[in-house]
């Protein structure tokens, strides 16, 4: 069955074409106009055709494709898109990753490479990090009544310059970020835009290298 057929026979004044349909798409529906899914089947059925009356005389009856519609794509949002706290985790894990190879440089010998070439375990979790970082902001970003607080370039400004040496501590600098950002109460959004702007050289190139975007 179709979307737009479900649709029909949930908006229907008859019980025949409701009958054939499950509980559970009952139950949704009724959700849907904020109604109660206590009771039987025929329960349900008489509930739905009360209020698609209802709705017919007030005009109201064709809004409910639009609130399916969009109830649909905040399930496929959700689906797609991993909750706060798996995004979190994983960001912490990566900080993890970040200060065990950081450590590695300052216990192992000397590197042979040229300062301005990045490490590539390090580019790759810094990629993976802002991957992550950015799922996170754009569900914060669609999450209703979320508060966004700006702050002024001298605020940016005071986030040390990474270059991305073999030499620099990444995770000292993530560590500033954070504290810059908590200090300066910045948004998820204004946080990463600030990050961004203080990379330089490699680092600031990292994308480039790696072939993947913010």
């Amino acid at each position: 069955m179709s979307i737009d057929e479900l649709a029909n026979d949930l908006n229907s004044f008859e019980a025949q074409f409701l009958s054939h349909l499950t509980v559970a798409q009952l139950k949704n529906d009724l959700r849907l106009r904020k109604l109660s899914t206590t009771g039987n089947k025929n329960d349900l059925i008489s509930r739905n055709i009360e209020n698609n009356i209802k709705r017919n005389e007030d005009g109201t009856l064709d809004e409910l494709n639009n609130l399916r519609i969009q109830s649909q794509t905040n399930e496929t949002f959700d689906e797609t898109i991993p909750d706060k706290t798996e995004l979190l985790n994983k960001i912490e894990k990566l900080r993890k990753e970040v200060e065990l190879l950081s450590n590695h440089f300052y216990t192992s010998p000397p590197s042979t490479s040229t300062p301005t070439q990045i490490d590539p375990n390090i580019t790759t979790i810094l990629t993976t990090m802002m991957e992550s970082q950015k799922l996170l902001l754009d569900k914060h970003l669609n999450t209703p009544n979320v508060i966004q607080i700006t702050s002024t370039n001298d605020t940016a400004n005071s986030i040390q310059i990474f270059k991305g040496y073999a030499f620099d501590n990444a995770l000292e600098w993530i560590k500033e970020v954070d504290r810059i950002s908590i200090l300066a109460h910045w948004s998820n959004e204004i946080k990463l835009t600030n990050a961004i702007s203080r990379l330089s050289g490699s680092a600031k190139n990292w994308q480039l290298t790696t072939g993947k975007k913010l």
